[in-house]
């Protein structure tokens, strides 16, 4: 079940991303964090809430963003979450792609309906830091392949779900059982 849920939930997020991004923050509640960094960063900024979560988004000027997802794994999580990890590459505004990895933890607010209460970002621009690698002695390791596993691939995230999961956002007035009706604006003051 969860791969229907990560699955879904990665062609909605990075969907809305690149289309609408003004909008990333229905994904997440009041009592959902949001790290957003570059891989120097020693301690990225993390912010709590729907408004502070939509204004750190504002402030990344996301616009026409192109992922290329590389890789996705989840993992079943307490109270019926789900953990989803992803890496891959992120162009912003026509720029060149720079690679990243994000992880989210998906809390279950009912059956098959999900938020976001943890979301960690991450550029990963020195995967193996700046310095030059000195030449070490290469060891051939064999592993069993059964073992090795380099995650779905990119169809397998994009397929839609056997089962519907429901993964709209939705704007909410800081209790998640009461949405702002659609005349109110989309994030409060």
């Amino acid at each position: 079940y969860q791969r229907r849920v990560r699955g879904e939930f990665v062609r909605c997020y990075y969907t809305l991303l690149h289309d609408n991004p003004n909008k990333l923050h229905r994904f997440y509640l009041e009592q959902s964090t949001f790290v957003h960094g570059n891989q120097a960063d020693e301690t990225a900024e993390c912010v709590t809430g729907q408004r502070a979560i939509h204004d750190k988004i504002m402030s990344l000027n996301f616009e026409d963003c192109r992922t290329k997802i590389k890789h996705v794994d989840s993992q079943p999580t307490i109270h019926n979450g789900v953990v989803v990890q992803v890496s891959g590459e992120l162009s912003n505004a026509g720029k060149m792609p720079r690679r990243f990895m994000q992880t989210f933890v998906l809390g279950s607010e009912a059956p098959r309906k999900y938020y976001v209460h943890n979301d960690i970002f991450r550029y990963q621009d020195e995967v193996f830091g700046s310095e030059p690698e000195e030449e070490e002695e290469e060891e051939e390791v064999v592993e069993d392949e059964t073992s090795l596993s380099s995650g779905p691939e990119e169809d397998d995230v994009m397929r839609e779900p056997e089962e519907q999961v429901v993964m709209e956002p939705e704007v909410t007035n800081g209790n998640h059982h009461e949405p702002i009706p659609p005349e109110q604006p989309e994030v409060e003051e």
